[in-house]
């Protein structure tokens, strides 16, 4: 109750600030959509012609030109592929106008044109830190047997990737389970299919996908690392729509209709049939999965629709001995749906509302002796007020939910070896002031309140950032936030089961303080032209109170889990170097990253097991004649750290009654923790694909060679110590892997 006699507080001193505002200078406002299909298309320049004022509309289609003298002008829209269209328009004095502005296709000579998502993002927001990239981006490149999402995203200079094996972003020296990832407005807890190779993301159903490397504002909370936040298409389109994707692995298709007037839908639908084709050779493959995407969208009036999104994703294993004797029985999985309110007001502010839930579940059974449920559920509402008037952007907001930890183990039927389960809640508001001064600086400030349930006290996290303008093309960047998290994973040395199943979540217990970050990054970013663009970040973040566990260390604190944890703290810094270019034949970038992350073991700190002081990562794609594209991926690394074996000594097993051994093994004796480095990594992959059409159906032909130079990349090592001396050997992650896949759409 306190909370929300709190939040009236602020709306009432909103309100207050947003009045004077409203009474100054005229506003245009609103949306571009392609006048065929009727959807919203982002980052199309719109200007005055009489007086140059402008805009770029946003990721959404949005517009919006403050600040205007009343009178008749001339407002252009500009955007290649599509034809230049001019609307006259009437002005009053201290009034706004919202509009629709539909624009023609234009059929272009010129081959690899994409839109410049980032070039939006420099005239308007603070954080070079943030990356925007559409559907098409993460289709282009090479994949291991299917395109995803979170892979684009191991290729950017912010981002350290732990192995093949794992879609896991480790951003800026944070843990996966650090990062705030958003599909539609709802929380995704563990976005991987087995061993962390696929997302669970359909690419066909994404809009755009925007990733905050670092700096993000009072808007999120709840994570200290990074934001991901993936939107999916809005189904307004007026036509059918079909796309079918099939890879050597699975088969997925999306299908987009609008069965009523202002009423349409789409369905996404993957699975892998791996465990099928190998049962024609009398091998059983005891493991597939799937993953259900739904969204409708209903359009109650121009400037305001509800959009409701469902997902759903399951791995599942089922090891049976010879038809009658089940092993191991394994299901995971998200499920997870949401509700949003979305209305334009005329006087060019905008809110939203969204009510949600969120679940990850998974269920073992072995032998029916040992069974294990654990999962993390959210359940919750949020909303969010903006207000843009003469260059100053108010945004307020909340949020409330409610997380549920489910773990317990049981032995047989009966014996229940430990069972925790908590529901705490978690309350937070915030408010963000951004001052845009022309074309030469933008100033953001913001203040995040949060409260929960094991945490007495009500913390608060100030946020700034200022972007300074040298030149129209140039501009210097700083973000300065306080950043606090208030759950926590159980992980392992080397995360490599939550690699496999899953974060398994926990939340910060009364005896522990939150998770704690303090950030400050430094950028500089220039334009050449429309295309190109050079971006420079240099970043550090010092955290305290990191909370840390292991499953031995939950059984080891059956009685009370709680005690299962430990705080200790760690810092990192680096300094990013990115070139991209995004329009042409020529797209990509190429990224270099020189970092460092360490944290605190007793007294000293130790760089963790996925630190990587030099990282090199190029991603470009080519359009050749005939409807050819050929891109390619290089990626290059320092070794991962890791405590190496320097010995051996032999375990002897005595006879109590003869005092005489009977038997040893070897014992390994071990290097300082982390004090070794894995060789330098080292992936060289290739993708082409080709056009085709059949009948109206547009196809694609896709080979992808992975790993083109065979490099033998080290995943770990093992000993055989039976021989003296002992032989090291070595586990490799991915050899040569080509595959081929076909897609289509009409």
């Amino acid at each position: 109750m306190l909370y929300f006699n709190l939040m009236k507080y602020v709306y009432l001193v909103l309100l207050l600030l947003v009045l004077p505002i409203l009474i100054l200078g005229s506003v245009i406002a609103g949306y571009i959509k392609d006048a065929e299909t009727k959807e919203r298309i982002p980052f199309v320049n719109i200007y005055i012609e009489e007086t140059m004022k402008g805009d770029m509309a946003d990721s959404s289609g949005y517009f919006e030109i403050d600040n205007i003298d009343a009178g008749n002008y001339n407002l252009i829209v500009r955007l290649i592929g599509y034809k230049e269209k001019a609307v006259n328009i009437d002005i009053e004095e201290h009034k706004s106008k919202f509009i629709e502005i539909e624009i023609h296709k234009e059929v272009l000579k010129i081959e690899g044109i994409t839109v410049i998502t980032d070039r939006s993002d420099f005239k308007h927001s603070i954080s070079i830190s943030k990356k925007t990239y559409s559907r098409d981006d993460f289709i282009k490149g090479p994949a291991v047997v299917q395109s995803d999402v979170l892979k684009i995203f191991q290729l950017l200079p912010s981002v350290t990737a732990s192995s093949d094996f794992s879609s896991a972003l480790y951003v800026r020296g944070g843990a996966p389970d650090q990062n705030l990832i958003l599909f539609d407005n709802i929380p995704i807890f563990n976005p991987f299919h087995l061993g962390g190779i696929f997302s669970t993301f359909p690419i066909r159903a994404i809009e755009t996908a925007s990733f905050y490397a670092g700096g993000f504002d009072v808007t999120h909370g709840n994570r200290v690392s990074s934001v991901i936040d993936i939107k999916t298409l809005i189904p307004d389109d007026k036509r059918f729509a079909f796309n079918y994707d099939i890879s050597m692995l699975s088969a997925s298709a999306y299908i987009q209709a609008e069965p009523i007037e202002n009423l349409s839908f789409f369905i996404n639908g993957r699975r892998t049939y791996f465990d099928k084709i190998l049962e024609l050779f009398d091998w059983d493959f005891p493991y597939y999965f799937y993953d259900i995407t739904f969204k409708t969208n209903y359009r109650i009036q121009q400037n305001s629709n509800i959009e409701f999104t469902w997902f759903i994703d399951r791995d599942i294993i089922n090891l049976v001995l010879e038809d009658t004797l089940e092993l191991f029985d394994d299901v995971w999985g998200n499920s997870s749906y949401g509700l949003t309110f979305n209305h334009v007001f005329n006087n060019n502010s905008d809110m939203n509302i969204s009510v949600y839930k969120s679940e990850y579940d998974n269920t073992i059974n072995l032998l029916d002796i040992m069974k294990a449920h654990s999962g993390v559920k959210e359940k919750g509402i949020k909303g969010k007020y903006n207000i843009t008037i003469k260059g100053l952007k108010i945004k307020n907001g909340f949020e409330c939910y409610q997380n549920e930890f489910i773990y317990n183990l049981t032995r047989g039927d009966s014996d229940e070896l430990f069972d925790i389960n908590d529901k705490p809640m978690y309350y937070a508001g915030f408010i963000g002031i951004e001052w845009k001064k022309g074309d030469a600086f933008i100033l953001n400030t913001g203040l995040r309140g949060e409260k929960y349930d094991y945490d007495r006290n009500i913390c608060f996290s100030p946020r700034a950032g200022l972007k300074f303008f040298i030149m129209d093309e140039t501009a210097f960047s700083m973000n300065l936030g306080v950043y606090r998290q208030f759950i926590t994973s159980v992980k392992q040395e080397t995360n490599d089961f939550s690699s496999v199943f899953g974060e398994m979540y926990m939340p910060v217990y009364e005896q522990y303080d939150p998770q704690y970050l303090k950030q400050l990054t430094i950028g500089f970013e220039h334009w050449f032209d429309n295309s190109t663009t050079v971006s420079i970040e240099c970043y550090k973040k010092e955290y305290e109170n990191l909370v840390n566990s292991t499953m031995i260390d939950l059984i080891l604190n059956m009685d009370d889990p709680k005690n299962a944890f430990t705080q200790n703290s760690g810092y990192s810094t680096g300094i990013e170097l990115l070139i991209k270019r995004g329009m042409g034949n020529l797209t990509g970038w190429l990224g270099y990253s020189f970092s460092g992350t360490y944290i605190k073991r007793d007294t000293i700190y130790v760089p963790t097991y996925y630190d990587k002081t030099h990282s090199i990562n190029m991603n470009v794609s080519y359009n050749l004649p005939f409807s050819i594209s050929v891109s390619t991926v290089l990626v290059f690394s320092t070794g991962s750290p890791f405590t190496a074996v320097n010995g051996k000594c032999k375990y002897y097993f005595i006879d109590h009654k003869t005092g005489k051994p009977y038997t040893y093994s070897w014992e390994e004796t071990y290097s300082d923790y982390n004090a070794s480095r894995f060789p330098s990594y080292f992936r060289w992959d290739i993708g082409i694909n080709k056009k085709f059409n059949i009948g109206n159906m547009e196809n694609t032909f896709t080979l992808n060679i992975i790993n083109v130079t065979n490099h033998n990349n080290v995943f770990f090592y093992y000993y055989n110590h039976n021989v003296n001396p002992s032989e090291r050997h070595e586990f490799y992650m991915f050899p040569i892997f080509p595959s081929i896949g076909v897609s289509g759409e009409f």
